[in-house]
């Protein structure tokens, strides 16, 4: 019997409604308007005229207290993975994020302050780590902490998230709601507690990763919330799902994916496929994504220093110099690798910085072309079989277009982890209700085989994610287990030489940056840092020889330059300490011409500037290093040294004033320098402040170097002087 061709909407039947709503995922229209033996559009008309409230009152509820054991389990299990980093030092881009850069370094917030992170480069993000200094200066520990948070708030939101998922009929998922919220719970914790996280979380700059997948996630939430509730409540979830996603652009840059992701989701778990999309449903979203565009083009003009979007796309970000087209086929491997983390996330495996050769042609590795095949397949199978297989489909077309910004011809470093935090989210919730039908096949209550098994893999990964976590305690154990795990990699000897240097093992540093000078000769920041560890250790001509070496290769390498004249200073020190006048003054002269040279190749390289005027202070030309130290203000009016530097040259002119201003601003920018302290408190000595002095002076010792024990000696014997003055005046 053929389909009745003029049956509508209305004559269908409830029971017919009903099968339509609960099969239309599994079967095409064509397939069950045979089954119901009724008219193919009809089907869809029927699909078209049933209203998001009455999908909603198919939504299993789950109680409130259900919600907050969840929010309970997922603390519980971050605490334990993730308690113990609170202390561990900042590493690598932590450094010229926000340790040295000194805008973010707010004490007191004004108008201007805010205007100029506001008017910067990732300005969400920016703010929370200014917040983060205003309350503990770069104590680690207040910075691990609001890491820790913005994870555990991203693993609630994706219980939600999942919860939300599972309940609509398109899901497939047709459980009960306890069985709903079990598979949301064990999901969203297996995603919370795996150890592929650490690098997002524990990483403090990496903040800016789990900070967008939460605004992201959220945002998606909340207009899954609108779509689903009734009257002007809907209007309120648009908003907070619009200013959300504002928000995950303002963090980073691969926000710009939630446009499809939200589209898609709508496609697949509420329209379930029916593509008559009502007036009403186009202006809400067409509203959500004109606040979005608008957080776009707010982020496109942070960059309007890299000129056109052209040059914004193909400018070089990442340390290896690498043709867009081959970056592109080595992150097919890329992207497999990725999943292999997330089923074999052992410690041995992760690492900062991968070794990860780069493909050279379709064929060369032929790995590349078994990659490109199986991202194929993959793709292809989630776009044919979305109907069948809505979750699966969905969980894979999530995973790319989340890894097309960072992992595709944009020339970043090629394997970072997390670029898995947001993509592997919708892979989890597969994952779970993958086992959970395979538990419902073979076992009468597979709610507490699931729970059970859900439980044993969670503490299984938070052990895990508490052995990885301790790699990051220091940059010598990060380092040393990069240069462990990836032995060929020339930055990665260099960034361990650094983290001996900062310890004082100068041999040990030393050897560091020759391998990684071996590895790479063109690495000539390697080579420079090998120079500055001969200086710490007082072997200034042996440093002399190697900057010129280096600039045998490259004579305009103004860091050479630079560094040169930093060794003929400290030579200059030493000789005049040990009355050797003759070979000091012929030094400062050669001190000063290097540094000359160094901003004669780059102008607007201030700390250039900055040691030129430190060598006219020294050889008795206050004006000209005043003129030098204005220089490096006017190009970076948060150089703490440069005030600090002019605060002494004023100081000496008698001009005590404008001298403790100076001061003050450098310790507004940067208040751990010890130098800074050590001339403020002098001043405030000769005004006959002695409490502030002494104040200022002990300050100074809490900020010194291990290479500055001299100076501390004498600030000691200047605070004893003082404290004997007060004495005897019976202060």
């Amino acid at each position: 019997m053929k389909p009745t061709k003029s049956k509508s909407v209305k004559e269908l039947t409830e029971a017919q409604k009903k099968y339509i709503q609960e099969n239309y995922r599994r079967y095409t229209d064509k397939e069950i308007s045979r089954s119901l033996k009724v008219n193919r559009e009809a089907v869809r008309l029927a699909m078209a005229e049933m209203s998001l409230d009455k999908a909603d009152s198919l939504l299993p509820e789950i109680p409130a207290k259900f919600h907050w054991t969840a929010f309970l389990i997922l603390l519980i299990s971050v605490t334990a993975g993730y308690a113990h980093t609170l202390n561990y030092s900042f590493h690598f881009d932590d450094i010229k994020t926000f340790v040295e850069n000194y805008p973010l370094h707010v004490k007191v917030w004004t108008w201007d302050q805010f205007q100029t992170i506001f008017h910067g480069n990732r300005p969400a993000a920016m703010m929370t780590y200014a917040v983060n200094f205003s309350m503990g200066r770069l104590d680690p520990a207040g910075y691990h902490l609001f890491n820790i948070a913005i994870h555990l708030l991203t693993g609630f939101v994706i219980y939600l998230l999942f919860v939300k998922t599972l309940s609509f009929p398109g899901s497939g998922f047709t459980r009960s709601s306890a069985s709903i919220g079990l598979v949301a719970l064990i999901s969203a914790l297996l995603w919370t507690v795996h150890p592929v996280q650490t690098q997002a979380v524990t990483y403090v700059v990496q903040r800016m990763a789990s900070m967008v997948a939460l605004f992201y996630l959220l945002s998606l939430l909340a207009y899954i919330q609108g779509r689903t509730e009734a009257g002007s409540r809907s209007y309120l979830w648009f908003g907070i799902s619009a200013v959300a996603a504002f928000l995950a652009l303002e963090t980073k840059e691969n926000a710009v994916t939630l446009p499809v992701t939200m589209l898609l989701y709508d496609l697949f778990f509420i329209n379930r496929f029916n593509l008559q999309i009502s007036r009403k449903q186009w202006t809400i979203f067409s509203l959500v994504l004109l606040m979005f565009l608008g957080g776009l083009l707010f982020v496109i003009q942070t960059f309007k220093g890299s000129g056109t979007l052209y040059s914004m796309l193909t400018a070089q970000y990442g340390t290896e110099e690498m043709d867009p087209l081959l970056r592109t086929m080595s992150e097919w491997r890329v992207l497999l690798y990725y999943l292999f983390l997330m089923i074999f996330p052992l410690p041995s495996f992760q690492t900062l910085d991968y070794e990860f050769p780069f493909s050279n042609s379709l064929f060369d590795p032929l790995t590349t072309f078994l990659s490109l095949s199986a991202i194929l397949l993959m793709i292809g199978f989630s776009i044919k079989k979305a109907r069948q297989f809505p979750l699966i489909s969905f969980a894979i077309l999530w995973y790319f277009i989340n890894q097309v910004i960072e992992s595709t011809f944009i020339k970043l470093d090629l394997v970072f982890e997390h670029r898995l935090y947001l993509p592997s989210v919708f892979l989890f919730l597969f994952i779970g209700v993958l086992v959970f039908n395979f538990f419902s096949k073979r076992f009468q209550k597979p709610e507490i085989v699931f729970v059970i098994c859900g439980i044993l893999i969670s503490i299984v990964l938070a052990g895990l994610t508490y052995e990885r976590n301790k790699v990051w305690k220091s940059s010598i154990s990060l380092w040393s287990d990069v240069v462990a795990k990836a032995p060929n990699k020339s930055r990665a000897w260099n960034n361990l030489g650094k983290a001996y240097l900062e310890e004082n093992r100068f041999d040990e540093a030393s050897g560091s940056f020759e391998k990684a000078a071996r590895l790479d000769n063109n690495n000539q920041e390697a080579i420079n840092n090998l120079g500055n560890a001969l200086q710490r250790e007082g072997k200034f001509e042996l440093a002399i020889k190697l900057y010129q070496g280096l600039l045998a290769n490259n004579p305009r390498n103004p860091l050479a330059h630079n560094d040169i004249g930093v060794a003929y200073e400290a030579l200059y020190e030493r000789d005049v300490a040990a009355n050797n006048i003759k070979k000091a003054n012929e030094e400062i002269v050669a001190a000063q011409k290097e540094f000359i040279e160094a901003i004669n190749i780059d102008p607007y390289y201030t700390d250039a500037h900055n040691n030129l005027g430190n060598i006219y202070y020294m050889s008795k030309q206050p004006d000209q290093a005043i003129v030098e130290y204005r220089k490096v203000i006017e190009l970076n009016p948060k150089h703490p040294m440069a005030h600090t530097n002019l605060g002494m040259v004023l100081a000496t002119k008698g001009e005590l004033d404008a001298a403790r201003q100076e001061l003050e601003l450098s310790m507004q920018i940067n208040p751990a320098v010890m130098v800074t302290h050590i001339n403020y408190g002098m001043l405030l000595e000769k005004a006959g402040k002695l409490n502030e002095a002494l104040v200022h002076y002990r300050d100074a010792i809490r900020w010194a170097a291990p290479q500055e024990a001299e100076k501390v000696r004498q600030v000691k014997d200047e605070i004893s002087k003082i404290e004997a003055v007060m004495k005897d005046a019976g202060r």
